[in-house]
């Protein structure tokens, strides 16, 4: 028999609604994808179909794809932004032949912190649909490394982002300003360390290095007046 009026909600989440009618004795299959109300990232989903005797209108009442004689498999992608609304049908296609039809899904509706678009599902040729957390956000990994460039703290000595990108470990000193000379607060990569030192380091008045613990000298020295 058919479900109810509102059918079975399969996800609602951030205004957003996944819903779905079936009915086994006319082999029909209904899916709403529905982000009308959605806020502030639309949906992404992803249905896997498997069909025998089967029509698929993915974007319905548009034509579909049919799946004559043996079982089919079809991967269906959705991407709906604040305002859309998008049915799938899937209908018995020859009544004299064995029907079979199902599916199983993945859907998302929390926004990438970089470009705004849902986290979690993948979308071929855009999202593989692996992300990072990132101080409670979530980040396509497609688009962390623009993140990164456009949140991280920037190194006092070489000015590129502090973090695990570009060779760089990620790990890093901190500095008030003012600490070593005449340079801000911030932070400095913990490869480039040394080399901020030597900036602001004062030259031993005999060989002329910078006055640090390193190259074999022990740091500790002798003031002149």
């Amino acid at each position: 028999a058919a479900m109810g009026p509102r059918g079975a909600c399969l996800k609602e989440q951030g205004g957003v609604q996944l819903r779905c009618w079936s009915d086994r004795d006319s082999g029909t299959i209904v899916l709403v994808f529905d982000a009308t109300t959605a806020q502030p990232a639309g949906l992404l989903a992803s249905i896997h179909w498997r069909l025998q005797n089967a029509h698929l209108q993915p974007n319905f009442p548009a034509e579909g794809i049919e799946a004559k004689g043996g079982p089919a498999e079809h991967i269906q992608h959705v991407e709906l932004v604040p305002g859309q609304r998008q049915v799938t049908l899937v209908s018995w296609l020859d009544p004299l032949m064995a029907f079979s039809a199902s599916y199983s899904w993945q859907a998302a509706t929390d926004p990438c912190a970089e470009c705004g678009a849902p986290v979690g599902t993948q979308l071929p040729g855009r999202f593989s649909g692996a992300y990072r957390k990132v101080e409670r956000q979530a980040v396509h990994e497609e688009c962390y490394l623009k993140y990164v460039m456009r949140t991280a703290s920037r190194c006092l000595s070489c000015s590129e982002p502090v973090a695990r990108i570009n060779g760089y470990g990620g790990q890093f000193f901190e500095f008030t300003a003012g600490q070593l000379g005449d340079h801000t607060a911030g932070r400095v990569h913990l490869e480039c360390h040394e080399a901020f030192q030597r900036r602001f380091a004062a030259s031993c008045l005999h060989c002329r290095k910078p006055i640090l613990k390193m190259d074999g000298f022990s740091g500790r020295h002798f003031k002149y007046q």
